[in-house]
């Protein structure tokens, strides 16, 4: 079985038309983009989000009225909520995001995973309406791949669910507003929740890239259940396909971790460094396994003559970025095509080359992760992909699975 994971950040180059008021550096904090990031190390603190705030939001949203189809209901809500669907661009990828009125206040509400891998946030309504948001309050949650930044100006704020578990149920109607494939345009697409956990909901939604960061709105109420996050997509060995679509909830977020953006950045990197050797190790098993080529010279007859032809060379099919895996690998094939030497030492040899090459890695980065978001990842995603990074400790697992997959595929040779 084979499990691919996408979270939902969709490359493009541009959005609709019409201004976006986009970031520059000397802006002051209260602006409608989040700053580029550098590396430094600030200490990062958890902290608990309790505000209290004489500011009032009228709860804009009403119970679904007795016969209205579905589709009439999601046309209402895109409509009454144009001012707090938010289109989010970086410098080469969009995602999506919304203002919701939560614990009291109004916040800019999307994914971290769109703060980590856009750097900066430029933010226009669906509406392009003014909106502005207190960029030094921003705060990733601990355990649930979400930001959270104080709206300044603009904005109503979409309500959240107060308790998911009570308020709605498997089979109720739901509604994803998203910047669906980067479009530029909010589609709404219908679907119903069809499971529940202690920190996602899956929804039938077909959400698509670019909708990352949107809400998933709860028909009968008009409150958000989640922001949609990621799709998860499995291969059977029969051949069949299934893709599932979850959003992470609001409601059962624990703590909150201050956003210093250049440390937040830094991490970041961190973290794909490390996932990038970690795509090596597991290049490194194909190559390593590969169906070796010629290895003695073969005498073939050419017009009734003799001609030898050398062994055939070696090919390493994947570039490395890290030397010692890339000559890890080239050493033991040579050993194995020239018989240079026994062919289990030479397993042994390599196996205790990555291993080294993995642990050095992991050591170096291991201290340098303050946010849950890196260490942990989306603890919710089954398994490991090549596509991105999800989290550090998805990163040592992923290692050690890959290394007992070559041992095993050395003692078959």
């Amino acid at each position: 079985m084979k499990t691919g994971i996408r979270r939902l950040l969709s490359a493009t180059l541009a959005l609709a038309a019409g201004a976006i008021n986009s970031f520059a550096a000397d802006q002051t904090p209260s602006t409608n983009t989040v700053p580029p990031v550098a590396a430094t190390n600030a200490a990062v603190q958890v902290i608990p989000l309790n505000f209290t705030s004489a500011e009032t939001n009228e709860d804009f949203a009403q119970p679904q009225a007795a016969g209205q189809s579905d589709e009439a209901r999601a046309s209402d809500l895109l409509r009454h909520y144009s001012k707090d669907l938010v289109f989010v661009t970086g410098k080469s990828a969009a995602a999506s995001g919304f203002v919701a009125h939560y614990k009291n206040r109004k916040f800019f509400i999307t994914n971290a995973h769109v703060l980590a891998g856009l750097g900066y946030l430029s933010l226009e309504t669906l509406d392009r309406s003014p909106l502005q948001v207190q960029s030094d309050s921003a705060m990733v949650a601990v355990g649930h791949d979400l930001v959270a930044i104080p709206v300044t100006v603009g904005g109503i704020g979409i309500p959240a669910v107060d308790k998911v578990d009570s308020d709605v149920a498997v089979g109720d109607a739901v509604v994803v507003f998203g910047n669906a494939l980067a479009g530029g345009v909010v589609n709404p697409l219908l679907g119903k929740i069809v499971g529940l956990g202690p920190r996602i909901v899956e929804v039938s939604s077909q959400f698509e890239p670019g909708s990352s960061g949107g809400p998933i709105i709860h028909l009968r109420t008009g409150k958000v259940v989640c922001v949609a996050t990621y799709v998860t997509s499995t291969e059977k060995l029969s051949g069949e396909k299934s893709t599932r679509r979850f959003g992470y909830r609001l409601d059962t977020v624990v703590g909150w971790q201050h956003v210093d953006y250049h440390r937040f950045k830094y991490e970041n990197d961190v973290l794909s460094a490390v996932h990038r050797l970690t795509v090596q190790m597991e290049d490194a098993v194909e190559d390593a396994t590969q169906q070796l080529p010629q290895q003695s010279p073969e005498v073939v007859q050419v017009d009734g003559r003799p001609v030898v032809i050398p062994p055939k060379q070696v090919i390493l099919r994947h570039e490395y970025e890290s030397p010692l895996i890339r000559d890890a690998v080239a050493n033991y094939l040579n050993y194995v095509v020239g018989k240079t030497g026994n062919t289990d030492d030479a397993g042994a040899l390599l196996l205790d080359s990555l291993n080294a090459a993995s642990q050095n890695n992991l050591n170096a980065a291991a201290s340098l992760f303050t946010y849950d978001f890196f260490k942990r990842g989306d603890a919710e995603i089954p398994g490991w992909s090549r596509e991105e990074a999800n989290g550090f400790e998805n990163e040592k697992i992923a290692r050690a699975e890959i290394l007992r997959a070559l041992a095993t595929r050395l003692q078959q040779k």
